[in-house]
């Protein structure tokens, strides 16, 4: 047996025999372990991928099964059916908060292909993954196209019909629920601005809580240069004069018929030339006429040959003073027509009528008519030119003489400030600026051109953070009115979304959480530039003022003028482009119901202007545009 114990040969097989049962279990596990790892990491993509696409899908609805069908069917398509020999595969999607994130749980089978040799024929697999939209500092200023065609019908995508303005008002509700979904629990800040504009912007209580002295108005000797009309009115006054100590000659003959009663009386005294119908010195517009109108208290002629002092009495004399006028309140005064011109106007009363609730007699009718300012304003001093430029290096438009064209502008002078805009007494004149057209009396002569009543827009708003009932009330304020100017829409925009301009230290207003704040414009437009040369707008009447174009034709011509308004508010427009993006604004443009023709698309930042030919592909766009504000990302 010591012999036997002591030979080892033959020893290496049996202890090979004896390890081919742990070996095939190290080297099966390995192999299984590594078609499980595999497997694993497949399922956690697959399952990923289905959580983003149904969080994507829950867009500005709430989470339902639509948004589980989609991240269903990604799952389905990121994880080939019995992918390495897997079975019993499941994905059930869900939503703890209603659509903010969607949870997704995954599981599989995978069959064992040696350590079933162990009793182990299966292991069970099982992936976590949840998906939500994250979302930093954002600032949101919307600038609205609201003109008159926003008013009309169109296709609400789903077979009937909407007006624009209400498929505008359904988007951005909806784009602020994105946005809120987004920001839930995050500590993100979200504000939004608002610029409604048609052919002007209403921004006055903006700028004159900002500082009351940057509008004209504000000082009671304060005037506006308006193309307007102002109605002339005869004004007639009677009198009773005296002169005492004159004998019946002299009071009839001479003091009745305004002729000098030698060492006595003379026209002078009282300033007026001598002789009947005589104007008085001073006042040219003034014509008066003369009467005998008692001597001695008797209105009966007096015997004129009663001369000398025993016949010395009382005399009185009727004057009758008739005057062209302006002055609606003259004695007497008769409507006799109007006369158009450009009229350096009183604004204080007008100014004065945006914050005090009261109303300001209408200069330019004789009738009775009231107005209160709205809020909408003339633009500070501006170049007539068809040229307009970004300069980068500046960081001005060009050429900087035109004032209203630099979004920082902080007013110091008339020429800088800013003008109440009263359209009701806007009215266009056949002429030049200096020429005065007068016209019969009529309440509405040819040749003039009233204001769009009413097309001045809802009041501008500075940032701000607003809850949804909030943010739906001004919404549902909109209304649609009036031309398409879409510089004076962007120059709003721009001037309260500049982070150097006069509203700068809102705009800088640090977040609660000290982050970064993502700065954004959401321009959105139905129509290409629809202006006109008679109505009032922010650049007031361009027939007879010419502040955009300037017209060296031999006559005026509405269609040369208006030929040459449209590329010269259009090269401001693509301008203003410019200087907001290089704000580090990201400017979304949306093109609703009309073609997103070269300038709309050269004006939005990269990858960032959409079309929408019916309401539900506006409402798609602005969800597309809060989607791209937010960051949806894997959070589980």
């Amino acid at each position: 047996m010591t012999a036997l114990r002591r030979n080892t040969g033959g020893n290496v097989l049996a202890i090979a025999a004896a390890s081919v049962l742990p070996i095939l279990a190290v080297i099966g596990g390995a192999v299984d372990m590594s078609r499980n790892y595999m497997v694993m990491t497949r399922l956690q993509q697959a399952c990923d991928a289905g959580v983003l696409a149904g969080r994507k899908a829950v867009g500005a609805n709430r989470y339902d099964a639509s948004a589980a069908a989609q991240a269903t069917k990604m799952f389905n398509a990121n994880y080939p059916k019995s992918y390495a020999g897997s079975y019993d595969l499941s994905f059930t999607p869900s939503s703890p908060d209603d659509g903010i994130t969607v949870n997704g749980i995954a599981k599989a089978s995978v069959p064992t292909a040696i350590m079933k040799i162990f009793g182990y024929k299966r292991q069970n697999l099982t992936a976590d993954c949840a998906a939500t939209f994250k979302i930093t500092n954002t600032d949101v200023t919307m600038v609205l196209d609201v003109t008159g065609s926003m008013g009309w019908s169109i296709s609400d995508g789903a077979g009937g019909t909407t007006t624009r303005i209400e498929a505008l008002k359904k988007a951005t509700k909806n784009f602020y629920d994105t946005m809120a979904s987004a920001s839930a629990n995050s500590g993100a800040r979200i504000r939004y601005s608002f610029v409604p504009y048609s052919q002007s912007v209403n921004a006055a209580r903006l700028v004159k809580t900002r500082d009351p002295s940057f509008i004209v108005g504000g000082n009671i000797a304060d005037t506006v240069n308006f193309s307007t009309r102002r109605p002339v009115y005869e004004s007639t006054e009677t009198r009773i004069e005296t002169l005492t100590d004159v004998d019946a000659y002299e009071c009839y003959e001479l003091y009745s018929k305004n002729q000098p009663i030698t060492g006595w009386w003379a026209p002078s005294n009282d300033g007026y030339t001598q002789g009947q119908n005589a104007t008085k010195s001073g006042d040219s517009s003034g014509t008066y006429t003369f009467q005998y109108y008692s001597w001695n208290g008797s209105t009966a002629y007096p015997n004129t040959y009663l001369r000398g002092s025993s016949y010395w009495r009382t005399c009185q004399r009727r004057s009758i003073r008739k005057a062209i006028t302006y002055d609606r309140n003259a004695p007497n005064a008769r409507f006799l027509r109007y006369d158009y011109e450009q009229v350096a106007t009183p604004i204080n009363a007008y100014y004065n009528t945006l914050t005090n609730g009261s109303v300001v007699t209408r200069p330019s009718e004789h009738g009775s008519y009231s107005d209160r300012w709205a809020g909408c304003l003339r633009e500070p001093d501006t170049v007539n030119s068809d040229t307009f430029t970004f300069n980068t290096l500046s960081g001005r438009i060009e050429p900087t003489a035109a004032k209203d064209l630099n979004i920082d502008l902080v007013p110091s002078t008339n020429s800088d400030r800013w003008k109440p805009l009263w359209p009701e007494i806007i009215y266009h004149r056949e002429g030049n600026p200096n020429k005065v057209s007068i016209t019969d009396s009529s309440t509405n002569p040819p040749y003039t051109y009233g204001y769009v009543y009413g097309a001045c827009p809802p009041a501008a708003t500075n940032l701000a953070q607003l809850n949804k009932s909030a943010f739906d009330a001004y919404v549902n304020s909109l209304a649609a009115l009036g031309g398409t100017y879409h510089d004076i829409g962007i120059l709003w925009g721009a001037r309260l979304s500049s982070p150097d301009g006069i509203f700068s230290s809102n705009v800088n207003e640090t977040a609660p959480n000290n982050g970064f704040v993502s700065r954004n414009m959401i321009f959105m437009t139905d129509g290409e530039l629809s202006t006109t040369v008679y109505d009032s707008n922010s650049y007031g009447n361009e027939w007879n003022d010419h502040r955009i174009v300037n017209w060296t034709g031999a006559y005026w011509d509405a269609a040369g003028i208006q030929a040459k308004q449209n590329p010269n508010h259009r090269a401001r427009f693509l301008a203003l482009c410019e200087a907001v993006k290089a704000k580090n604004i990201r400017l979304w443009v949306v093109a609703f119901a009309t073609s997103l023709d070269s300038n709309l698309v050269q004006c939005a930042s990269p990858n960032s202007a959409f079309v929408s030919t019916n309401a539900a592909q506006l409402n798609d766009n602005f969800e597309r545009i809060a989607k791209s504000m937010s960051d949806l990302r894997i959070v589980q």
